[in-house]
């Protein structure tokens, strides 16, 4: 008779914190991002949710008709405002954004 040990895989990742899909007392998070259309601009903008634990609930990027801007629109629901606020924050700090606009949306 043989016996297996089981080893820990050590590739697998603590799943990532799933925020609710509709939470009434917390407002959706939403971002238009302005900037350049660089290759490196979208995953800097997934690492200000992912060094966090956070999937963004909607993500929409395109590519101005010259070629040269980008803009994205993430939307991340269940977010307190002033978590919020910091995430905008730290994305105009992000090398390649010219803006960041935020606004929150309560309800549907």
């Amino acid at each position: 008779m043989v016996s297996v040990m089981s080893s820990p895989n050590p590739f697998k990742r603590a799943p990532a914190r799933s925020l609710p899909l509709k939470q009434p007392s917390l407002p959706t998070a939403c971002y238009a991002v302005h900037g350049a259309a660089d290759p490196g601009l979208m995953p800097r903008l997934t690492a200000m949710f992912a060094k966090r634990g956070m999937v963004p609930t909607r993500w929409h990027a395109a590519v101005s008709a010259d070629g040269r801007d980008q803009t994205v629109d993430i939307q991340v629901c269940g977010l307190k405002p002033a978590t919020a606020a910091q995430i905008a924050a730290s994305m105009r700090q992000v090398w390649g954004v010219r803006a960041v606009l935020m606004s929150e949306k309560v309800g549907g």
